[in-house]
């Protein structure tokens, strides 16, 4: 009951043009707090805030776009509100974008841009973008190949408690170094 009078607020509110409410209107609406649950409307609101310049709806515009949640899956449309979010310093869609390109979804794979958005959202702490970023200097994709760079990028991403992180500096610093790797000489294995 409590969950329908906020959510008949929110509404007044973003129907008034309150970007913030309209966004919020669009998480009631996608996670069912307050109204039934409804994919369509949670996009309809996002696509509202979006366009009134929120990034984090640009975000959500561009993650429904891209799994086609609520709306038809369509990779350039969520790669254009991916990259507005993005330009205005919002750390996950720039490594969504940065995932885009790597993985060929804006037209063709280029490294080099992926790479670039990687750069960005790894400098603003994201993780994953650490990850990628790394691995974009250890294999040489879009950057010069750099194992040192990519160490860096990797420790920061385990660091944080990447997994897949740990796991890549593990095996480089097993297949790099007869040193023991947290105290497992290599030639136990």
């Amino acid at each position: 009951m409590a969950y329908d009078c906020l959510f008949e607020d929110l509404l007044d509110l973003a129907q008034n043009g309150v970007v913030g409410a309209q966004y919020d209107v669009g998480l009631c609406c996608e996670y069912g707090c307050g109204v039934r649950r409804n994919l369509k409307k949670a996009a309809r609101w996002y696509r509202r805030a979006a366009k009134n310049g929120l990034a984090a709806a640009q975000f959500k515009l561009g993650c429904f776009y891209s799994e086609g949640t609520g709306l038809k899956q369509n990779f350039k449309k969520a790669a254009e509100w991916f990259r507005l979010a993005a330009e205005q310093g919002y750390d996950a869609a720039a490594y969504s974008l940065g995932c885009f390109y790597a993985e060929g979804k804006c037209d063709k794979r280029n490294y080099k841009e992926a790479a670039k958005w990687f750069r960005k959202a790894a400098k603003q702490g994201h993780t994953g973008a650490q990850y990628s970023l790394g691995m974009c200097y250890l294999e040489g994709n879009g950057l010069k190949q750099n194992s040192r760079k990519a160490a860096g990028w990797l420790r920061k991403a385990a660091d944080q408690g990447h997994i897949r992180a740990v796991v890549t500096l593990i095996r480089l610093e097993y297949n790099t170094s007869s040193r023991p790797v947290f105290g497992i000489r290599p030639s136990s294995f």
